[in-house]
C-alpha cells in the first residue's frame, strides 16, 4: 500500500517564524510597567530624591530664643524679667549650592536607574515569553511528526497484515510513536512553570491563565555590531547612573574642603524691663520700703536691644582633613565602580551580541538549507520506501533528522530573540530592527511617562500597527 497525498502535511518551517512581534507581548509588557512592585520601588524612590532637592539651597531654620530670669534683675532703668532673641545662621559660601547640587544629581541618578529597572523588566517579561514561544512551538512540531508516524504505522500495520512489511516495521514505528507522546508530555509539563514566571515578571496572580504563543518572531537588527557596541556610551542608564554619582562625589569633595571655613550667625535680641522708673515724688528699694526721690531716672522702663555675631571656628584641621579624605575615597571608589562596570557592561554586550548573531546565522541555515535539504530527503526516502528499496529505519532517520532541525530553528529563533532583549536590557533603550513589526508608537518597548505627581509610571497607550518585512 503507497503512503498517498492523504498524509498529513507538515508546516512549512519558514512560515513558523513570524515578522511581526506579538501583540499580546506588547501587552505583557504594558502589565508588567504598570504592576512591578520592583519598578514601583525604583519609581518611588526618584520621587523621594526629586524632593529631597525641593529641601536643598536653603538656610538653617532661624532659631527663637526665650529666657526668664529667676530673680529679677534691677536695673537703673527698672527691672528686667525675660529676654527674648532670634538668630540666624549662615553656612559658609558655596555650602548650599553644593549641598542641593549632591541632591540633584542623586535625583538624576535614580532616575538613570528607574529606566534601568524598567528594561531590566522588560527583559525577563521578553526572556521568559521567548522560551514559552519556543515550547510552544516545540510541541507543535513534535506534534506534526506524531500525526506523521501515526499516519505512517496505520500503513505499515495494514502492509504488515497483507503479508508485505515486517512486524519489526510496526514495532519500530510504535516505539517511535510512544517516544514522541512522551516528548510531548514533557514539554506541556513545561506549561505551568513558564505560565507562572511569566505572571511573576508581569505583577500577577499566578494562577492567571496564559494562552501558548503563537510563534517566536524574527529579530533582524538594523545596526552594525561597532554601531550597537557604540550604544553603550551614549546613554547606557547604569552608566549614566555611575557617571552621575562620580559627579556627586567631586561635589562632595569641594563640600568638605568648604569646612575649614567658618559659619557665621546673626543674632538680635532684647530684655524686657519693667516701667518701674523713679518718679519725682516716690521710689521703692529692693525690701519694699519707699523713699523719697528727688528725680526722675533717664531712660526708665526702655528695653535694651542686642546684635551679635557668633562665628564657628574650624580649628579642629585634623578632623577637617580627614573628611576631606573620605570625600576623595568616595570619588575614587565612584570613578572605580564606574570603570568596572562600563567593562562589565561592554562584556556582558559583546557577549549577547555574539550569541545573537550566532542564533540569527543558525536561523538563515536552517530555515534556507538545512531544513528544505532534510524535507527533500524525507521525500525521497518516502518515495524509495514505496518501492521497496528503503526501509522503516531509513524512514526514521530520515524523520528523526527533520524534527530535530525544526526544533534547532525554533531554539535559535528563541535565543536570537532572547539575546537581542539582553542587549536592549544592557543599553537602556530599543535596538531598531529591520523585520520585527511596530506596536506601541514605532516601537515594541513601552515608553514611560514619569511625573511626580503620579502615583505609579504611566504608559503611552499601545496601538496596533504593524509591518512586514517588505515595507
Amino acid at each position: 500500500m503507497a503512503m498517498n497525498a492523504t498524509a498529513p502535511e507538515r508546516t512549512d518551517a519558514a512560515a513558523c517564524i513570524a515578522i511581526r512581534v506579538p501583540e499580546e507581548l506588547s501587552r505583557y509588557l504594558h502589565i508588567a510597567a504598570e504592576n512591578s512592585p520592583a519598578l514601583l520601588t525604583a519609581f518611588e524612590n526618584w520621587k523621594a530624591a526629586a524632593e529631597k532637592v525641593n529641601q536643598e539651597g536653603y538656610l538653617p531654620n532661624p532659631t527663637v530664643s526665650l529666657g526668664w530670669y529667676l530673680e529679677p534683675v534691677q536695673t537703673r532703668t527698672g527691672n528686667q524679667r525675660f529676654s527674648i532673641g532670634l538668630a540666624q545662621s549662615f553656612p559658609w559660601f558655596g555650602k548650599l549650592s553644593l549641598q542641593e547640587r549632591q541632591a540633584a544629581l542623586e535625583a538624576d541618578a535614580l532616575k538613570a536607574l528607574l529606566d534601568d529597572v524598567a528594561f531590566r523588566i522588560f527583559y525577563t517579561v521578553k526572556r521568559v515569553y521567548y522560551e514559552y514561544a519556543y515550547v510552544a512551538r516545540a510541541v507543535a512540531i513534535n506534534r506534526e511528526t506524531l500525526n506523521l508516524i501515526t499516519y505512517l504505522e496505520g500503513v505499515v500495520r495494514s502492509r504488515y497484515e497483507s503479508g508485505l512489511a515486517g512486524y519489526s516495521d510496526v514495532i519500530r514505528l510504535q516505539v517511535e510513536l510512544a517516544t514522541l507522546e512522551d516528548r510531548i508530555s514533557t514539554l506541556e509539563e513545561l506549561q505551568p512553570p513558564l505560565v507562572a514566571a511569566l505572571n511573576a515578571a508581569m505583577g500577577q496572580p499566578m494562577e492567571q491563565e496564559l494562552p501558548w504563543p503563537k510563534s517566536v518572531p524574527l529579530m533582524i537588527s538594523s545596526l552594525k555590531d561597532d554601531e550597537i557596541l557604540a550604544l553603550l556610551d551614549k546613554g547606557a542608564p547604569r552608566l549614566v547612573a555611575s557617571n552621575l554619582r562620580v559627579t556627586k562625589a567631586e561635589a562632595g569633595v569641594d563640600l568638605a574642603r568648604k569646612d575649614y571655613f567658618p559659619d557665621f550667625t546673626l543674632s538680635l535680641s532684647t530684655i524686657l524691663t519693667d516701667n518701674t522708673a523713679l518718679r519725682r515724688s516716690q521710689s521703692v528699694t529692693p525690701d519694699g520700703v519707699n523713699f523719697p526721690a528727688t528725680r526722675t531716672t533717664e531712660g526708665a522702663g526702655n528695653d535694651p536691644v542686642i546684635a551679635g555675631l557668633s562665628v564657628k571656628l574650624p580649628i579642629w584641621f585634623g578632623k577637617n582633613a580627614a573628611g576631606v579624605r573620605e570625600a576623595k575615597a568616595k570619588k575614587r571608589a565612584a570613578m572605580s565602580a564606574e570603570i568596572d562596570l562600563k567593562k562589565t557592561l561592554e562584556a556582558d554586550l559583546r557577549m549577547a551580541l555574539s550569541k545573537y548573531r550566532d542564533a540569527n546565522r543558525q536561523v538563515s541555515l536552517y530555515t534556507d538549507t538545512l531544513i528544505p535539504k532534510a524535507t527533500q530527503a524525507l521525500g525521497a526516502t518516502v518515495e524509495s520506501y514505496q518501492s521497496g528499496l528503503a526501509t522503516i529505519g531509513d524512514f526514521l532517520q530520515s524523520e528523526t533528522t527533520l524534527l530535530e532541525l525544526e526544533l534547532a530553528q525554533a531554539r535559535a529563533l528563541s535565543e536570537q530573540a532572547q539575546r537581542l532583549a539582553e542587549m536592549e536590557s544592557i543599553l537602556g533603550k530599543e535596538i531598531p530592527c529591520a523585520v520585527h513589526g511596530d506596536l506601541i508608537g514605532g516601537k515594541l518597548t513601552p515608553p514611560l511617562n514619569y511625573t511626580l505627581e503620579a502615583e505609579k509610571p504611566r504608559l503611552t497607550a499601545p496601538v496596533s500597527t504593524t509591518r512586514n518585512a517588505t515595507e
